[in-house]
């Protein structure tokens, strides 16, 4: 761990876990068929809103800087997008289930490629910046870090704004 970086609870969830039950979520509840673009992504977006917002991480395997954005290696390696997953079992707790629905609703309808663009944004904020290849003979697959993830998902929660007095 780096000097300054800060110190998360884990929640230990498996993250092959996690995805499949954004995808039940996603097709029980929004009628989608998630690719794994999107699963990578939404499944981003949460570990991100999870360290800014509960302090927490939420996975057991943290994301990786990979040419098209932040990639969780289990999920890509381990989950079969042939068929609907089943129902999660109850290990998943009721905020994490609550957090993926508010995701999905406001972003699961996104095409791959805007989530894509999103999570390679070229801000040098941004904890896949950080995590890539500075050079053509490096190897993707950095693995990111919690604090870059968390002050880069803090720096894009709106401002409340000013109120006169």
């Amino acid at each position: 761990m780096g000097i300054f970086e800060k110190e998360f609870e884990e929640l230990e969830l498996d993250s092959v876990e996690c995805a499949n039950c954004l995808r039940y979520i996603a097709a029980t509840e929004f009628g989608l068929n998630l690719n794994m673009t999107q699963v990578q992504k939404l499944l981003y977006m949460a570990y991100g809103l999870a360290l800014t917002s509960q302090h927490v991480q939420l996975t057991d395997e943290r994301p990786h800087a990979w040419p098209f954005g932040a990639i969780f290696p289990n999920v890509h390696k381990y989950t079969d997008f042939r068929y609907t997953p089943k129902k999660p079992d109850d290990d998943i707790p009721e905020e994490v289930v609550n957090l993926f629905r508010i995701i999905l609703k406001k972003f699961g309808e996104t095409n791959p490629a805007k989530l894509s663009a999103w999570a390679c944004n070229r801000d040098n904020r941004n904890p896949w910046i950080k995590a890539r290849p500075k050079f053509f003979w490096q190897k993707w697959g950095r693995q990111m870090s919690n604090t870059a993830i968390y002050y880069w998902f803090r720096s894009m929660k709106p401002k409340k704004p000013a109120t006169r007095v």
